[in-house]
């Protein structure tokens, strides 16, 4: 009798165990309930085998082994894109108040707002230095500027701008800005901004090296609302001028010298873009919408209609081409002779609402959605060619670009597994060759 009980109990609490297994798959229940599953079916298996006590021993033994071949089997995340290298955390999960500055090939930059210090890690999360000098307590803010960290101070206060070593962290140097905020830098120059001045420094040493009493201002990038002191660490060329009189300068970065001047429209005060030497404006002939390109090395330039069938486009500088990107289309635009080429995407395909997406970034995320905007798939695209790699896997809807090295593209690729648990998942992405 107890044994036919034994067996009873058992077979309803496997049976149980399957049945919530089984549900927990197909409606994503959650680890909780998959726990209590495998729980269920392992405690199916002790009932089974616990006839003596070398029998329930074994049967323990198995136990262990379905929970933990359960447990790694819907741990398993989804593959990864083709040469991509799945990176720790840009944020230590046991520190709640610490942020990333940025990072390159070596090395990440983070803020730790707690003990305000920046702290530089390497990529597999082992601190490689510590400056508390750079990021005293109040309100600061900090960008990397090419092997550079420089930091400032926010909100009023007026406490030297201060540059740090990201090989090294040590601190660089010094100088007063006068509260200005940092606006763009190259390898030799960064430039700060705030209302009426722009000022530029020596990136290792400090040193003033121009000022002009006009106000930095950053393209819009195709997008309706944008923030006009955007920094951009990858610049050569500076928008200065007064945006009431609509009236510009682009100014040399490392010397603060006039290369053009131009005029915009009431409505297209960032409507504007410099990729490579070329400045490029925007603007509309007998309704067509047109690129005028402008050498600011030497004279002349060029005229390319680049077509309005698409609203709403973004664009920004890759390299020395301008890349105007609409929901379905990459359009490619040569800025040294103003050639316009086009790559579509595949049917059924449409890029990620990233607007403006992030500078520099070699691949984008492009997504597949059903006729109720369900989304069904993720895919990687290399912009250049359209090809297009689709990803395996329960992506979800937060699958963004996030961020460039000089190496490749980062993306943060949040997944689900195969009982509904969310995971967080950042990928470098080699730059298409």
């Amino acid at each position: 009798m107890r044994t036919r009980n034994r067996q009873l109990a058992s077979a309803l609490l496997g049976v149980a165990g399957l049945a919530l297994g089984a549900a927990t798959v197909v409606l994503a229940l959650g680890w909780l309930w998959w726990v209590l599953a495998l729980a269920a079916v392992g405690g199916a298996v002790v009932l089974v085998l616990s006839g003596s006590r070398r029998s329930a021993l074994v049967g323990l033994g198995a136990a262990a082994a379905v929970v933990g071949v359960g447990i790694l089997s819907v741990a398993v995340p989804p593959p990864l894109p083709p040469g991509a290298v799945e990176l720790p955390p840009a944020t230590p999960e046991d520190e709640d108040d610490v942020t990333e500055v940025g990072r390159d090939d070596r090395v990440r930059v983070l803020v730790d707002h707690q003990r305000t210090e920046l702290v530089g890690s390497s990529l597999d999360g082992e601190r490689l230095w510590v400056n508390e000098e750079a990021y005293p307590a109040g309100s600061r803010s900090a960008v990397l500027a090419g092997d550079s960290v420089v930091t400032v101070t926010t909100g009023g206060q007026r406490e030297p701008a201060m540059a740090v070593s990201t090989a090294t962290g040590e601190t660089q140097w010094s100088a007063e800005v006068g509260g200005a905020r940092p606006f763009a830098a190259d390898e030799e120059v960064v430039v700060f901004a705030d209302e009426g001045r722009t000022l530029a420094l020596d990136r290792r040493s400090g040193e003033s090296l121009w000022e002009v009493a006009q106000e930095a201002v950053a393209s819009n990038q195709g997008a309706a609302s944008f923030n006009p002191r955007r920094w951009s660490g990858q610049a050569e060329w500076v928008v200065v001028g007064d945006r009431e009189r609509l009236r510009f300068r682009v100014l040399d970065l490392r010397t603060g010298e006039v290369a053009t001047e131009f005029d915009v429209g009431q409505f297209q005060v960032g409507d504007w873009a410099i990729a490579g030497d070329t400045l490029i404006t925007f603007a509309y002939d007998q309704h067509r919408r047109i690129a005028v390109g402008r050498f600011l090395t030497g004279g002349g330039g060029w005229t390319t209609e680049v077509g309005d069938d698409v609203p709403s486009p973004s664009y920004e500088p890759v390299g020395d081409d301008l890349r105007i990107t609409t929901a379905t289309s990459v359009r490619w635009l040569e800025a040294g002779s103003g050639q316009l080429t086009t790559v579509e995407l595949p049917q059924g395909w449409r890029l990620a609402a990233e607007h403006p997406g992030v500078p520099g970034a070699h691949v984008l995320l492009a997504e597949e959605r059903d006729d109720e905007h369900h989304l069904l798939s993720v895919g990687v695209l290399d912009p250049r060619t359209g090809a297009l790699t689709e990803l395996d896997g329960a992506y979800r809807e937060d699958a963004a670009v996030v961020g460039v090295t000089p190496t490749g593209t980062l993306l943060a690729l949040p997944y689900r597994d195969a009982v509904g648990g969310e995971h967080e998942r950042t990928v470098l992405v080699p730059h298409p060759r």
